[in-house]
């Protein structure tokens, strides 16, 4: 066991070493912007300026929204799923969703069948109309403890790895059972300095609300009965008349009762038998028995079933005066300014609003970490051990680690999200705030944006890097590469008789001793030079313009009429000179990796010599491969302004000159990823035609074509189904200086 675990925390070593180097800043590409008239800048840290949406009323809000008119206006969280039978019979009835069922059909699925069994109808008939769940006063404390346990699990269990690994070596166990473990986590998290018992003591059921709306009074109240019939049988077995640490609750909301139970933290413990007790003070000793009894004397959860203006509601908490129904709209979440960013899409036909406040999201986020946990985990585990020799150059790389983290998390701010998921010319998700998206400059306008609005492309990604994010994340992943590598390198030294182990040992010195050196190189060249020769912008497009390749045995008639696709992607050139040290030290580093390949194999693989061209000011370098034309050939080129990468020279001649003429556009700022599913429909139907009209000549004869041309209706018929399917798009920017996402799915 102990050599398995050596070996794959090893292994991730050697993987992860191969980021051991930094990269500086780079210089941005200037960008000129075409001036629509008036203002001094053509984006400002609020990003682009768009009118107000109206303020709605409380009523507008509750006529669309539906329960959020009955919730408390102190409400920290919603979702609401709205007409799902709507949306499931607008599926079944698009093109695509009648051939998929057909299809499902005809392999023994019938969804009219799937409806008809209990189970599946319970579902159907709670998400038929309106389905919500809702969070309330309360909850951010609560989430803040649910991340604060979460962070304390993983700083403990890291610990305890390096704990165990290091009694292993020394010989003085041989691991620890599942209950063991579990105490020693439940001991430590009580222990935890950092909050311990003080979190626990905290710690509640928040108030939680669920519930559908069924207009069916029969099937409401048959619903509405099968509940509360099973809270009825739970009181039955643990309230006065079983176990006896529960009891009946009755409450009445306006002109709804609602009734459940009231589990009693008190009276549970009391039933804790002595020992027990004596079982855990073993385990967690005395004293962190005592407070862990005392505190869970303190928690109550309470369970509340009724029904409420045609809602089937369910309710959980601390305590039943939590359970609250506003006596009015504008007393209610419905006026809530959580609620204001879905103003503009009530009159929309809504499938989903949910929210998350300011506080929750603080809640959600505050004490959240990447991986700062872990490594302080490791970290103190590390500082206790007797067999692992000198771990002080670990510790060190693991304090940058957190440290690294921290600024790099520190460049992400949060703010109360909202979204809304509706039915506009297909399915439409807006997205409001939420946090910053600090990995992209949503503050420059795209230079490559008019690319996307080229004849025949079928996929367009356009952005702009937020270069100080960028080094941080870089940094952190070369610190992350490092600290694999001392691991691995660690391990290696151990002396442990294993084969595996001593094979391990074999294969890390080699890699050590002869490819270390060049990968790291590699990795430099591209993390280093190439990055700081390239600007922040990105742009990857793809069409379906290319030439095929001429390789035997492809008929001429393919070969000649054939597309297919080609890809480039685009980024601005800042240094050419780094640029150019970077092919530099990548051709190097890759002969001497293709030498110790040979040795290896004990054949020759001799580096491949690279072509070059010139058109203009553009030049490109590619390498001579069998079959290749200049639309379909694996190459790299820089013009005055732009480094391309691409599978076609053709392509990137087009779109050099193309980014000559294009005008910068001030409104063109965010990310957006666009895919055109009437380009890919229109490049699979000349395919068809292509292959139909020369059937003999590629299926060998008559009887070949006969048997595709059968099969012919069939496909035909599955790319007919995407008819309606128009495009996809992704938008990320700022309006008003909230961050708005908007994912179409774009049908016709």
């Amino acid at each position: 066991m102990l050599e398995k675990r050596l070996n794959y925390f090893a292994l991730f070593g050697v993987l992860a070493g191969l980021g051991l180097s930094s990269c500086g800043e780079k210089k941005t590409a200037a960008v000129a912007v075409e001036s629509s008239g008036g203002g001094d800048t053509p984006a400002a840290e609020a990003g682009v300026q768009v009118p107000e949406v109206p303020k709605a009323s409380p009523d507008a809000r509750a006529k669309a929204l539906g329960y959020a008119q009955y919730l408390p206006k102190e409400t920290e969280g919603f979702l609401a799923l709205y007409d799902g039978k709507g949306f499931v019979k607008s599926l079944r009835d698009s093109r695509l969703g009648t051939y998929l069922e057909a299809r499902a059909k005809e392999e023994g699925m019938d969804l009219n069948e799937i409806n008809e069994e209990p189970q599946a109808a319970m579902f159907l008939s709670l998400v038929a109309e309106e389905f919500f769940v809702a969070v309330g006063k309360g909850m951010p404390q609560q989430a803040d403890n649910l991340v604060w346990v979460g962070e304390s699990v993983n700083f403990h269990q890291m610990r305890m790895m390096v704990s165990i690994l290091d009694a292993q070596l020394g010989g003085e166990d041989e691991g620890m059972g599942d209950d063991e473990m579990a105490m020693a986590l439940i001991k430590g998290i009580i222990e935890d300095s950092k909050g311990g018992t003080g979190i626990l003591e905290t710690v509640q059921v928040p108030p939680l609300t669920i519930g559908a709306k069924v207009s069916d009074e029969e099937l409401r109240e048959q619903l509405a009965g099968m509940v509360a019939e099973g809270l009825a049988q739970m009181l039955a077995e643990i309230g006065p008349d079983g176990k006896g640490f529960a009891e009946e609750v009755k409450v009445k909301r306006g002109d709804a009762e609602f009734t459940g139970i009231r589990i009693i933290g008190e009276k549970l413990v009391a039933m804790v038998e002595d020992s027990d007790k004596e079982q855990m003070s073993e385990k967690l000793g005395p004293a962190n028995t005592e407070k862990l009894l005392k505190i869970g004397a303190t928690k109550n959860i309470v369970l509340a079933t009724g029904t409420h203006h045609g809602y089937v509601v369910v309710f959980a908490g601390s305590d039943i005066e939590e359970l609250q129904i506003a006596e009015s709209a504008a007393d209610s979440y419905a006026s809530s300014d959580d609620l204001a960013f879905a103003d503009g899409y009530l009159g929309k036909q809504l499938l989903s609003v949910s929210s998350v406040s300011d506080a929750l999201m603080k809640g959600l986020t505050k004490h959240g970490t990447i991986l700062a946990t872990f490594a302080e985990g490791i970290k103190s585990g590390l500082a206790d051990t007797k067999n692992l020799g000198d771990t002080r150059d670990m510790e060190v790389l693991l304090d940058l680690l957190i440290k690294q983290e921290k600024d790099l998390m520190g460049m992400i701010s949060y703010s109360p999200a909202g979204m809304a998921v509706m039915l506009d010319e297909g399915l439409k998700m807006e997205i409001h705030g939420g946090n910053n998206s600090p990995s992209v400059d949503l503050n420059v306008p795209r230079k490559y944006a008019s690319i996307g609005d080229r004849d025949g492309v079928l996929m367009f990604a356009n952005w702009v890097s937020n270069e100080e994010y960028a080094d941080k994340s870089m940094e952190y992943v070369d610190t992350l590469g490092e600290i694999g590598y001392l691991a691995a390198s660690r391990a290696a030294k151990l002396d442990i008789d294993a084969r595996d182990f001593a094979d391990f040992k074999e294969g890390f010195g080699m890699f050590d001793e002869k490819l270390k050196v060049d990968l790291l190189e590699l990795w430099t060249a591209l993390r280093g030079d190439l990055c700081a020769g390239l600007g922040a912008e990105g742009a990857i497009v793809v069409d379906v313009k290319g030439s095929m390749p001429t390789v035997p045995g492809i008929p001429q008639v393919i070969v000649s009429k054939g597309k297919a696709p080609r890809i480039g992607v685009i980024a601005p050139v800042v240094e050419r000179e780094k640029i150019s040290d970077s092919w530099k030290r990548i051709n190097g580093a890759a002969e001497n990796i293709l030498k110790f390949a040979s040795e290896m194999s004990g054949e020759p693989i001799p580096m491949q010599k690279p072509m070059s061209s010139e058109k203009d000011d553009l030049k490109t370098w590619f390498m001579m491969i069998p079959f290749q034309n200049d639309d379909f050939v694996l190459s790299v080129s820089v013009d005055e302004q732009n480094f391309f990468a691409s599978t076609s020279k053709s392509f990137v001649q087009d779109l050099s000159a193309s980014l000559k003429e294009a005008k910068v556009n001030p409104k063109d700022i965010g990310a957006v990823l666009e895919v055109d599913f009437g380009v890919l429909r229109s490049y699979l139907g000349d395919w068809i035609a292509l292959v139909d009209e020369n059937a003999e000549e590629l299926f060998g004869g008559p009887d070949g074509a006969e048997g595709f041309r059968s099969e012919l209706p069939k496909i035909r018929e599955a790319i007919s189904a995407t008819e309606e399917l128009d495009s996809l798009s992704v938008r990320t920017r700022k309006e008003n200086g909230i961050l708005r996402s908007t994912l179409h799915f774009k049908v016709k």
